[in-house]
């Protein structure tokens, strides 16, 4: 019994379900780490910058959050 699905003793009434497919493909049966995608963009950020003063990075996020693990680390 999901607890959530019920109130004072009977189940809710479902008015709509969202599903969220964006990974439900066999290609991303294996989704990598955050330590795993901080590694690889520390590799790519650090190759880039260090050919010269005028290589800079820029960040284009598009969700509002859910990035301050990878803005702290890159500040570092």
């Amino acid at each position: 019994r999901l607890e959530l699905l019920h109130s004072g003793g009977r189940v809710k009434d479902i008015q709509s379900v969202y599903l969220d497919t964006t990974f439900c493909d066999p290609k991303y049966y294996q989704i990598p780490s955050r330590e795993e995608c901080l590694s690889g963009i520390l590799e790519l950020v650090r190759g880039w910058i260090t050919r010269s003063p005028y290589h800079v990075v820029w960040l284009n996020c598009k969700a509002a959050y859910g990035y301050e693990y990878l803005f702290t680390n890159l500040s570092e």
